[in-house]
């Protein structure tokens, strides 16, 4: 009895925590607490496999090798981007910036207008040039804009980036007043109002690029030249935005890039006997889904856990794990096909306390 109070109390606060989230984002390589809120490409959060290589370098070795996360968010001063990159090896090898280890965002401005040639962009690599010790890597950007040249963006609070265990950490805001090329822009941030967009990740495994993985309408390098290649987001409420994998002037699509399911192991190659710091259960992926979702956990030292699935009414339905568990990062993949679609809670017990995450199934 006392055990189902917990539980049902634990729900409570995990919906009231939900609707009553407050949207606060902080600049520090950090993922926050309101990112959470999001479920997928519907809201402004995307998974970007190692399948989706375009043809600048070749195809990745699996989604250890590179992989990303992106969740973005808005106000009316910025764009907001935080992504989580799954490297097996993170390096500053160049003097060029694109051919680092790096994030990029590509925008058109204004993808309603003739699709001319040329994009506002911004690139953020994964080191700082601080953080090797060659002087040749001295001019290697960290947050560049480039189309235009007078947009103030690469200042301190702007930006953050951490190396992880399974590979590093970027998060940036843009001024929407920065984001123009030519007569194309800025961009109107407002609800209903559209912009497009290319997100690239390049890899560099240490003597030149291997690949780029991309979200986009098109998976081709073109991108960071060519509107009519790129994606649309669309304003929406709540400081959401929304993933569309579809060029609003020329129409090219690509349906694969909307949403991925995520990687079935998420270990890195380097760093796979490393304790993670804290004991972690992170959201599933996909979430929505049907029938089958990815559930990750951390621990921080060897624990007995517990891995269990409830209904909404508190009933268990599934039990996933029930074991000793060494330190270090754990994936399990759940499987709903018995289920009903509806909201479901999944709680890890280990011995200092529960965590408890949401999911919904959607058949």
């Amino acid at each position: 009895m006392k055990r189902n109070l917990l539980l049902f109390a634990t729900i409570f606060f995990l919906f009231a925590g939900t609707s009553l989230a407050q949207f606060e984002i902080k600049i520090d390589a950090e993922r926050d607490e309101w990112y959470d809120t999001l479920n997928g490409p519907d809201d402004g959060h995307i998974f970007i496999p190692s399948r989706a290589y375009t043809d600048n370098g070749g195809a990745p070795d699996g989604d250890d090798d590179i992989s990303a996360m992106l969740w973005v968010a808005w106000d009316e001063q910025f764009l907001y981007a935080y992504e989580e990159v799954m490297d097996d090896y993170v390096v500053l090898p160049s003097a060029t910036p694109w051919e680092n280890d790096c994030f990029e965002l590509k925008f058109d401005p204004d993808p309603t207008a003739e699709a001319l040639t040329g994009v506002f962009a911004l690139r953020m690599s994964a080191l700082d040039s601080a953080d090797v010790l060659e002087d040749v890597y001295a001019g290697v950007d960290n947050l560049y804009p480039e189309g235009n040249p007078d947009a103030v963006t690469n200042v301190a609070e702007n930006y953050a980036r951490k190396e992880t265990m399974t590979g590093y950490v970027v998060e940036c805001k843009v001024p929407w007043e920065a984001i123009a090329f030519g007569d194309r822009g800025p961009v109107a941030a407002e609800v209903g109002e559209i912009f497009g967009l290319a997100v690239n990740n390049i890899d560099n495994d240490g003597s030149n690029i291997e690949s780029t993985i991309s979200w986009a309408a098109a998976l081709l390098d073109a991108v960071w030249n060519e509107p009519p290649l790129h994606g649309t987001i669309e304003f929406l409420e709540d400081h959401k935005l929304k993933f569309i994998a579809e060029n609003y002037f020329s129409g090219t699509v690509n349906d694969s890039a909307a949403w991925y399911i995520p990687p079935q192991t998420a270990v890195d190659k380097k760093s796979e006997n490393a304790a993670p710091i804290a004991f972690t259960l992170s959201q599933n992926y996909p979430n929505p889904f049907n029938p089958l979702t990815t559930i990750q956990f951390s621990l921080a030292t060897q624990s007995q856990v517990s891995l269990v699935v409830y209904d909404v009414n508190g009933k268990q339905v599934a039990s996933l794990v029930n074991e000793t568990k060494k330190a270090g990062r754990h994936t399990i993949t759940f499987d709903g096909s018995h289920l009903t679609s509806g909201i479901y809670f999944y709680n890890l017990h280990y011995k200092e306390g529960v965590l408890t995450r949401k999911m919904t199934l959607v058949k």
